[in-house]
């Protein structure tokens, strides 16, 4: 159900796309990362499905209005954003993880190196996966380990493992933990042959996928006891409003200058930049604020969340214009 009402978002936001704002098939198709053949079939099944007509029957006007203005705001590739109705917190992940999902799927390819951070939405994105096969694509973990208190099946091991049997593909798992006790520890493992070209190959993925969190009571983080809200409190205390792949960033989306985030083996918001797609599933869990630093930050450029939170991250921005 979720993947049929996801194909009629896309047929209309491409449509809107085309027939709206202007731009060609083959620009649509570069946003979009996938071929000019293929928007064109797009654009013929929309309007064979009657989404086309005199003019565009957007699937839901205010959930189109929200994707719009937030790809707008912020320079996003795409917005995908999902109704709050009366879904709890699992069903609106699991709405989430699938739309990721259909959108990962259209997007990668063969030649692809698919970097994958860890956390509870991005699991729901690797079981919303249909199984098929494509040799050459590889994924890597973005991340290490969360430690022995992190449920195995949201760590960025399982993920890039599970992701690759899906997808049969290749995957390389990364044997350290995300956060080690001293900044010469990380090092030391860093320089080990096979924990270092595996973080090299990270930073050479061309999509990546990752959550953000928010430093409050909700977070993994604190429900696993990885960290207590003293700990939060005092990272807040330094400037942190969120985390991605285990690194603080501060409102403006930039790595806070902190001890912790020196000991963190993985990919960065610095080093996020460099890949040309991110991959962001956020919502729920008073995340608002994370995902607004983010956006500033830009390091992500397609981005799945749900409407109370779309509507909140554009209240911040206008609050700060």
């Amino acid at each position: 159900m979720v993947t049929r009402k996801h194909n009629q978002r896309l047929l209309s936001k491409i449509a809107h796309m085309y027939y709206e704002q202007g731009l060609s098939q083959q620009m649509i198709a570069e946003k979009l990362r996938t071929s000019r053949p293929t928007i064109s079939r797009m654009l013929d099944q929309a309007r064979k499905m009657g989404i086309v007509k005199i003019s565009i029957q957007s699937f839901n006007d205010r959930i189109a209005s929200l994707e719009s203005e937030l790809e707008s705001k912020f320079s996003l590739n795409e917005v995908a954003v999902i109704a709050n109705d009366s879904m709890n917190k699992a069903d609106q992940k699991k709405a989430l993880g699938a739309v990721a999902a259909d959108i990962l799927q259209r997007i990668v390819k063969g030649s692809d190196v698919v970097g994958i951070s860890w956390g509870t939405s991005l699991r729901e994105v690797i079981n919303g996966l249909k199984p098929t096969h494509i040799p050459g694509l590889i994924a890597v973990p973005l991340v290490g380990g969360m430690g022995q208190d992190i449920r195995y099946e949201i760590h960025s091991n399982s993920l890039v493992v599970d992701f690759s049997r899906k997808l049969g593909c290749h995957s390389w798992v990364l044997h350290a933990p995300a956060i080690v006790e001293r900044e010469n520890l990380k090092d030391a493992i860093l320089g080990e042959s096979e924990s270092g070209e595996i973080m090299e190959q990270a930073k050479k993925a061309n999509i990546g996928m990752v959550g953000l969190g928010a430093l409050n009571e909700s977070s993994t983080m604190i429900q696993t006891g990885f960290f207590s809200i003293d700990d939060f409190k005092e990272i807040r205390e330094k400037g942190a409003i969120g985390e991605v792949c285990s690194f603080f960033f501060d409102r403006n989306g930039q790595a806070c200058d902190i001890d912790i985030n020196k000991r963190v083996i993985g990919v960065g918001p610095y080093d996020l930049k460099n890949i040309e797609t991110v991959i962001a599933v956020v919502a729920g869990d008073k995340k608002e604020e994370a995902l607004h630093a983010a956006l500033r930050g830009q390091f992500i450029n397609i981005l799945i969340t749900d409407e109370l939170t779309a509507e909140k991250v554009l209240l911040i921005e206008s609050a700060t214009r």
